[in-house]
């Protein structure tokens, strides 16, 4: 309980803290959005798409009927609306562009204001097209086709990546145990998020040192560390008794009781050259401090297969999706993709 009413009080503070950044108590409406305010006219070759409530994409190319709306066009979204989950799926969209390249847009979940004027009875009907999973070569042959289409408006595309390729790398779990005590539980989230930033930091500066850092790609953990978290995990036999799971006299599944299992993945971009070389990396050093406890863990496994009908053994017992060594995946080849509304 102290645990869950903890959460509570963060959860209220947060709701507190947003609700004052976002000013809910001012109104809303008091300075008016405009779309296509500061839009320099006198360039010219500006195009509108708009997207409606069905998703149905429509384009305004004409100079003076977009100008004359410049001080109409409204699409402002409820900013602390949008930030809960779960809320909202509008569909409206604008997409603004010059010379057919995107250099302004605007899509939000939930609209406290979305005005068109009379745009709607101006619009020529488009047609939205994507295509996923190209590789570099052909993806960019197609975008730079579409470019040079003028019935075609790019407004979503792939940053092409400097490395062709990438793989991923599974490092070893981390198992870590807590008792029934609230007051001693650990939080799980802080926990995994600090030691994977950690443990990225720590391997991505030896990589470095020890290879050559201009054949792989690290820069952003953001992007190529993935984590994950498991409290209780099933345990499963290797004799293929029954459907596997560990399970008691009442047929209950046993599970490892008080045990979390924290999962991280890195991914690398690179070239053949570097996948080769990480084959044989030791990444479970940096893990050694994070797992001095195996006798621990084959205590609470030895209790359960006490327990299990038919008894086992512990060594006739894994952990449901638990790593005892990295395991580097396969190569694998960029893919790109893009969207793009076509003036039939």
């Amino acid at each position: 309980m102290k645990k869950y009413a903890h959460h509570c009080r963060l959860v209220l503070i947060s709701l507190f803290l947003l609700l004052s950044a976002t000013g809910c108590n001012a109104p809303e409406n008091s300075q008016p959005n405009y779309f296509l305010s500061g839009t320099d006219w006198r360039q010219g070759g500006y195009a509108l798409v708009i997207v409606d409530k069905e998703g149905k994409a429509s384009l305004v190319a004409q100079q003076d009927i977009l100008q004359a709306h410049e001080q109409v066009l409204r699409a402002e979204p409820h900013v602390w609306l949008n930030m809960l989950p779960g809320e909202g799926g509008d569909q409206r969209k604008l997409y603004l562009f010059q010379h057919r390249r995107l250099i302004k847009s605007m899509q939000a979940r939930i609209y406290r204001d979305f005005d068109t004027g009379s745009l709607p009875e101006h619009a020529q009907p488009l047609v939205s097209k994507s295509t996923y999973g190209e590789p570099k070569a052909p993806y960019l042959a197609r975008l730079t086709r579409l470019q040079a289409q003028e019935n075609v408006w790019v407004y979503q595309q792939s940053e092409v990546q400097p490395f062709q390729y990438f793989f991923h790398i599974d490092l070893p779990s981390v198992a870590v145990f807590h008792d029934s005590n609230e007051d001693n539980a650990i939080d799980h989230q802080p926990y995994e998020y600090v030691l994977g930033q950690q443990l990225y930091t720590q391997i991505k500066a030896d990589l470095e040192q020890q290879f050559d850092a201009a054949g792989f790609d690290m820069s952003n953990v953001n992007r190529n560390l993935w984590s994950s978290t498991a409290t209780a995990p099933n345990l499963y036999r290797l004799d293929n008794h029954s459907d596997g799971l560990l399970r008691d006299g009442n047929r209950m599944p046993l599970t490892a009781d008080g045990w979390t299992l924290y999962h991280y993945r890195i991914t690398v971009f690179g070239t053949p050259e570097s996948h080769r070389q990480l084959q044989h990396y030791d990444f479970s050093r940096y893990l050694a401090a994070y797992r001095n406890n195996n006798t621990q863990l084959q205590s609470t496994l030895a209790q359960q297969a006490s327990r299990a009908a038919p008894p086992t053994t512990p060594d006739q017992i894994i952990i449901d999706d638990y790593r005892e060594t990295a395991r580097i995946g396969q190569l694998n080849e960029q893919q790109y993709g893009l969207s793009y509304f076509e003036l039939p």
